[in-house]
């Protein structure tokens, strides 16, 4: 039987770090991770403009831009994709803004696995499914209650 696909835009400037995840994801079981590594924010914007995927991964520290900015600018491009950000900067207020301003997860690169990295990214992908099935389901009952008050 033939293990599923995820799609995956690896944004990381260092190729030694790059390197690393790639081989995490490789020893991910039961899923297949195809990952497409790019070295800037630049690239990575070109390649959601070009491609689909079915996750982001990206690193906050880049050579053109750093911080929730890069977040913000991989959001706007994204088109609804669930974005997880994998970085050294161990700050929990800086996680807590990126959770908040919509990003999946907030991973330190040095504290993941092949295993807990693999299942982070599949469960980003269902937890941004759902969400965006609920957000559906809302707009929808809105429209509807809309309709029958201009009645």
């Amino acid at each position: 039987m033939a293990r599923p696909t995820i799609k995956v835009l690896h944004i990381e400037d260092t190729p030694t770090e790059a390197k690393l995840i790639h081989r995490h994801l490789e020893r991910a079981r039961n899923i297949e991770f195809e990952v497409e590594w790019v070295q800037s924010l630049t690239a990575g914007l070109k390649r959601l403009a070009e491609e689909q995927y079915d996750v982001v991964l990206t690193d906050l520290q880049l050579p053109d831009n750093y911080g929730l900015g890069t977040l913000h600018l991989v959001q706007d491009q994204a088109n609804n994709l669930p974005i997880v950000l994998l970085t050294n900067i161990d700050e929990e207020q800086m996680s807590i803004n990126a959770l908040q301003a919509g990003a999946q997860d907030y991973l330190i690169k040095t504290k993941v696995d092949s295993h807990w990295l693999g299942k982070c990214l599949r469960f980003a992908i269902e937890r941004h499914r759902i969400m965006s099935e609920l957000r559906d389901r809302y707009e929808q009952r809105i429209d509807e209650l809309n309709f029958k008050l201009k009645k």
